[in-house]
């Protein structure tokens, strides 16, 4: 039966032909039941009548329908009706990467922003027992948006040995494909697919290979006049080098290259994802200047940043602001470096009439201002540590600075004259101070100021002080920043720990969501003509800038790198935002004096560590082999050993009480859970259901329970995953993924210590000691807090205090319980563990089985100022 525009097919209305590809015809159509459009892929009549193509056909769905991956297309349904064998999936629009490519290849930062979700697409596959057989440009897509997506599995056969576990089961059998048949596109076949032989996942590592090839150089590596002369080409020749052909490459871009067109399957790349893992590193030690790109290509890069000091500056930057659809260096955005100096600079913020910028920046007694001129020259120190004094934000009259002070317990917003002078406290805050200030929290005429407490969004007014509260701590409210012409407000409102943007009328009114997605979108800042939103997002895996109109919700990635963030922009369009790393240790403390020792030796984070009950091994988190993986350490030889391998967030490991498990935080498999593995070896077991928010699991030290979070109430579950129920309500949770929990078993599995918000208004964070059965319970400590870990013998708490990047490590003593089974009451003031004078700062982890020592990350974070000088 033909396809044609208008027709109806069960409840999908052909709009017009796509088009055809060699497993069907493929044509947009509205879902008339659920008001959306959707790809529809139909097989041929001829070819529905033959069962063996239909079997591939519906196959082809059934596979991609297994995966869940941002950058793979997601399959709906496979139907028939009225005799019409079909799929219907997600309706792409965009460019195929085939028309994206010019002729003389991608630029190199383009092709590293494609080429890596493109193989980590591949590496999901592959993982699931999927091979894709005809991997081309052509079947890759790029959005609007610039997200990649891997389109058209119709070649997909399931790997014969598919990985053990849950998702394999619901994986159909596979039959093996017919011998000296071949299937796919002769130009980017692997020799053993040219050939007719068996295939595994090796024959996509050569095909991504030739992808690559073609993205760098913009030429095919086998070439030939007829089918045949390439498949020969294919079989016996070694093409050209990519260097040979575009000197101006990275010689290990094309041994990478080289590796994956290896004919011998067994002499390449075993997996998809080293070859992500491979192009990421190379793409971080160019950013870092440890290896230098030809100075030709350097010059053709369309970025200009100053050429004084930009060897310590480089920081990972290959913001080479690509935005997309726009290919030439005319058109591309025009950055330069501001501060060139070591340590961080951070929080920036423009004067009205774009001269000066203020920002904070650490030093040997605490976080000051600076202000300096956005030509360059020499920094003004405007505050005086201590306190803590951060997040600058310069009114719209330009005399004055709004910042965040911050004394231990005591956090205010204050207000300083722009060059120099005496501050003054204008108003007491008790939330950790991130966020606390937007932007531009500032009303157009200057007079009011939004601040966030409490959870919520406040304005004050300057003259007079009278305070209003303008969202509920339902709602959340933090980031605030005003539009230009004052009508409306955006900010950040968080679910999940994970920040989404709103808007809100200034005058009064409901809130309504701008941009609430999966990822995790933050730091509003309005453009100078109010139509977009400048703000940072995690949308492509690290954090960058992107763009939304207002109107149209319509996107646009301004940066390529990683770590991009707090951005604002300045009245004449320029956009100032940091450039940040951290590199972040293991350190272990004793207790009794504070000396400590390095413990592991990365490149990448390390996070959230946990002795082993026996005290001999730790467990933690590391991100240096690209992705959030559990890591354990024997303390006694220094050996370590991977224990997850997944391209999904593994995070804050905690140990069974007899030391054969460990239960983490993951959000592999589409959904967050709770998960454990066996430490000896065994695929990991998901533990709990996907309503778990962002936790770190806590095993109870009896053995009984493990914690998790749903959204600010404390659960918990047997260790078999029965019986879950809930513990506490209104619990404060962690701000990051890689801090530690704000609820801790005390002793067993019937006291808890935990973070709430005082119950008298004030919303001042306490640490609370509580009975779970009895609900008896002692305040531990009053102020803001992170990161509470207890020891196993009950005699004392740790935790981190301090502004965001001058968390020190205390420990507060515990005394013993009285004989009536009361709870212990805090001996003294909390002793500080640290001192990173401003210089590093810790996250916390936990103390060993005998209480005297505790692992810590040391984290050093470097931070500079980018300016975006053509930003319209």
């Amino acid at each position: 039966m033909p396809v044609a525009p208008g027709q109806i097919i069960s409840h999908y209305r052909i709009v017009r032909r796509l088009g055809k590809g060699g497993m069907g015809e493929v044509y947009l159509a509205e879902d008339t039941t659920l008001n959306r459009r959707i790809a529809l892929k139909v097989l041929p009549a001829e070819v529905a009548q033959d069962p063996e193509r239909r079997r591939r056909f519906e196959r082809e769905a059934q596979a991609v329908a297994a995966l869940n991956h941002p950058n793979i297309v997601v399959v709906h349904s496979v139907e028939e009706a009225e005799g019409i064998h079909f799929i219907t999936m997600e309706h792409v629009e965009g460019r195929t990467l085939s028309e994206l490519i010019p002729k003389e290849g991608l630029p190199l930062g383009r092709l590293f922003e494609l080429a890596a979700p493109l193989a980590d697409a591949i590496s999901a596959a592959h993982e699931r027992g999927i091979t894709h057989r005809d991997l081309k440009p052509e079947n890759v897509m790029v959005t609007g948006e610039g997200r990649l997506k891997v389109l058209d599995f119709g070649l997909a056969k399931l790997m014969e040995e598919a990985p053990a576990g849950e998702a394999a089961s619901q994986l159909p059998t596979a039959t093996a494909t017919e011998p000296g048949r071949i299937l796919g596109t002769v130009a980017y076949m692997s020799p053993e697919q040219a050939q007719g032989k068996p295939v595994d996942h090796r024959s996509d590592v050569f095909s991504l290979g030739v992808v690559l090839y073609v993205m760098a150089t913009g030429r095919r590596p086998f070439e030939g006049d007829t089918p045949a002369s390439i498949l020969s080409s294919v079989l016996k020749d070694t093409p050209p080098s990519l260097t040979e052909l575009k000197p101006t490459l990275p010689r290990h871009l094309g041994r990478i290259v080289r590796r994956c067109l290896h004919k011998d399957p067994e002499r390449r790349y075993q997996t998809a994802k080293d070859i992500r893992n491979e192009l990421e590193e190379l793409k971080k030690e160019l950013d870092s200047g440890e290896l230098q790109v030809p100075v030709a290509e350097r010059a053709r890069r369309p970025v200009v940043i100053a050429a004084v000091g930009l060897g310590a500056l480089v920081l990972g930057i290959s913001i080479y602001a690509v935005f997309f659809r726009r290919e030439t260096a005319e058109d591309a955005w025009e950055i330069r470096p501001l501060t060139t100096m070591q340590g961080w600079e951070g929080s920036p913020t423009w004067s009205p009439d774009g001269s000066f910028i203020a920002y904070d920046k650490p030093g040997p007694g605490g976080e000051d201002i600076y202000v300096m001129a956005s030509s360059g020259g020499d920094p003004l120190r405007l505050t005086r540590s201590p306190p803590s004094n951060t997040f600058p934000r310069w009114s719209p009259t330009g005399q004055v600075i709004a910042f965040v002070s911050s004394r231990g317990a005591e956090t205010a917003i204050c207000l300083i004259p722009a060059l120099g002078g005496p501050a003054r406290e204008l108003v007491r805050i008790t939330d950790w101070i991130g966020n606390a200030l937007g932007a531009m929290p500032w009303s157009p005429d200057g007079t009011k100021l939004l601040f966030s407490r409490g959870g919520a969004l406040w304005k004050i007014d300057i003259g007079t002080g009278e305070e209003a509260r303008l969202t509920d701590p339902d709602v959340g409210g933090a980031a605030g920043t005003w539009s230009p012409n004052g009508k409306w407000i955006a900010f950040t409102r968080r679910q999940d720990e994970r920040p989404e943007l709103w808007l809100l009328p200034a005058e009064g009114g409901k809130p309504r969501p701008l941009l609430v997605d999966a990822h995790g979108n933050d730091a509003p800042a309005w453009s100078a003509d109010g139509r977009r939103i400048v703000f940072q997002s995690d949308r492509t895996g690290a954090s960058n800038l992107w763009e939304i109109e207002v109107t149209s919700g319509r996107l646009r990635q301004l940066t390529v790198g990683v770590n991009v963030q707090d951005p604002t922009v300045a009245r004449d369009g320029r956009v100032a935002f940091i450039q940040t790393r951290e590199g972040a240790d293991l350190y272990i403390s004793r207790v009794a004096d504070g000396s400590r020792r390095q413990i592991t030796f990365h490149r990448g984070g390390s996070y959230a560590p946990r002795f082993a009950p026996d005290g001999s091994k730790l467990v933690y988190e590391s991100n240096r082999s690209g992705d959030e993986e559990i890591w354990m350490l024997d303390l006694t030889t220094g050996a370590e050993r991977q224990l997850t391998f997944d391209p999904a967030y593994d995070t804050a490991p905690d140990w069974s009480p007899d030391g054969r498990q460990v239960a983490f935080f993951s959000n592999r498999d589409g959904g967050p859970g709770l998960w454990i593995l066996n430490v000896d070896g065994g695929a990991p077991r998901r533990l709990t259901d996907r309503k778990v928010s962002y936790s770190a699991p806590r095993w109870s030290p009896d053995g009984r329970a493990i914690s998790f979070y749903v959204e600010k109430d404390v659960f918990a579950v047997d260790p078999d995953g029965g019986n879950p129920r809930q513990l506490l309500s209104g619990v404060l949770r962690p701000g990051h993924m890689n801090e530690a929990s704000e609820f801790n078993w005390y002793r067993d599995s019937l006291h808890a210590v935990y973070t709430r918000r005082a119950e008298d208004g004030s919303g001042e964070p306490q640490m609370v000691l509580r009975d779970l059965e009895s609900g008896r319970e002692v305040v531990l400590f009053r102020g803001i807090h992170a990161e509470t870990i207890v020891s196993p013998d009950g005699r004392a708490v740790a935790f981190s205090r301090g502004s965001p990047f001058q968390q020190e490590l205390c420990v507060l003593r515990l005394g013993p319980p009285d004989s009536s089974g009361g709870l212990p009451e805090p001996i003294g003031d909390p002793q500080q563990l640290t001192d990173g004078k401003s210089v590093w700062h810790v996250h916390n982890g936990g103390f060993s089985p005998d209480g005297k020592e505790i692992v810590y990350t040391h984290a050093q974070p470097e931070g500079e100022i980018m300016v975006i000088e053509n930003y319209r």
